[in-house]
């Protein structure tokens, strides 16, 4: 799981991710944490701290991920990533070698994990991704998906949409994430922080609505103005 966005898109895209990251807690995932931006494993300790917070969570939190940390070298770097993850990333930001045991150890090429997600605020970061990246998943059947930001997302629509499709899903900023809460039936932040945007933009209609008819009739009512 790649964190590729900076801090200034961390409300919007912890948000946007929280239900995916959710489901996959919910159905066993390992977790490797891996960033091309170099304030991206903080980003991730972030995120998963925030997430340990949950209720359901306080008494049993979850530990099942190691942090890789940063990956240098822009395209290069993924694209040596995806030819040798372990030489890429040998340890975790602790200098520990989870690649000896542990869920780590059975992988040895970037198409051994499941699924690669990517959570990306940036366009070029994007499209390294699915040209460094990409190719080597689909050969091995393995699967690119994305959650980006909402400004993001229509630059990577055609990379989801095309045929051959490059990226297999792709969740679209606040509303998207939404709409992943809705289908999985739970109540997250995404549905939360939308619906408070929604309701704010209908008041803001309706505060312009009410002042644009006040405003009309107090010019109705207004005497006209008398010659000399």
């Amino acid at each position: 799981m790649a964190f590729d966005y900076e801090a200034g898109y961390s409300g919007e895209m912890d948000a946007a991710a929280s239900a995916v990251l959710e489901h996959l807690l919910g159905r066993g995932a390992s977790l490797a944490l891996v960033s091309t931006s170099a304030t991206g494993p903080a980003l991730a300790e972030r995120f998963m701290a925030n997430l340990n917070q949950q209720p359901e969570r306080v008494n049993n939190p979850y530990t099942n991920y190691a942090n890789l940390g940063y990956i240098p070298g822009g395209s290069i770097g993924l694209y040596s990533l995806a030819k040798s993850p372990r030489q890429s990333l040998p340890y975790d930001l602790q200098g520990v070698d989870v690649w000896a045991s542990g869920p780590l150890s059975s992988v040895n090429g970037i198409a051994d994990f499941s699924l690669v997600l990517v959570l990306v605020s940036d366009p070029e970061t994007a499209r390294a991704w699915v040209e460094q990246v990409g190719p080597t998943l689909r050969q091995d059947g393995a699967v690119l998906a994305m959650v980006a930001s909402a400004q993001t997302a229509p630059l990577v629509q055609p990379y989801f949409s095309g045929n051959p499709r490059q990226v297999e899903a792709l969740i679209s900023g606040l509303a998207g994430g939404g709409a992943y809460e809705n289908a999985s039936a739970s109540n997250g932040p995404a549905r939360r922080v939308w619906d408070a945007y929604s309701l704010g933009l209908v008041v803001s209609v309706f505060v312009i609505l009410v002042g644009t008819a006040l405003d009309v009739t107090y010019k109705a009512l207004l005497p006209g103005k008398k010659g000399k």
